[in-house]
């Protein structure tokens, strides 16, 4: 539909890990499968309405209203923006400093 409408040819990108930095780790793959784990035993459950979360290195399931009620925002001056900046990854726009 892109392509139709704006001549310029289009083709869809799963960027994946790519995105994330690179390939999977074993955590990358643990997590997944217990991602994958919990949504099967949830369907089974028929908790539909519900997201598999990680929390305190446990997997548990959150009502999906829940987890987006309240807007979260990353703290700008802590330490995971920190981290990320020491390291050269940019969020788009200027330093934070």
């Amino acid at each position: 539909m892109i392509e139709k409408r704006t001549g310029i040819e289009s083709r869809a990108c799963v960027l994946g890990h790519t995105q994330r930095g690179g390939c999977p780790t074993a955590f990358d793959r643990w997590l997944s499968t217990l991602y994958g784990a919990k949504a099967l035993d949830m369907v089974l459950e028929e908790k539909f309405g519900y997201m598999a979360s990680f929390r305190d290195f446990a997997i548990t399931e959150v009502k999906i209203a829940d987890a987006i009620a309240k807007l979260k925002r990353v703290d700008p001056h802590g330490a995971e923006v920190k981290a990320a900046l020491s390291i050269g990854l940019s969020f788009g726009s200027a330093q934070i400093g």
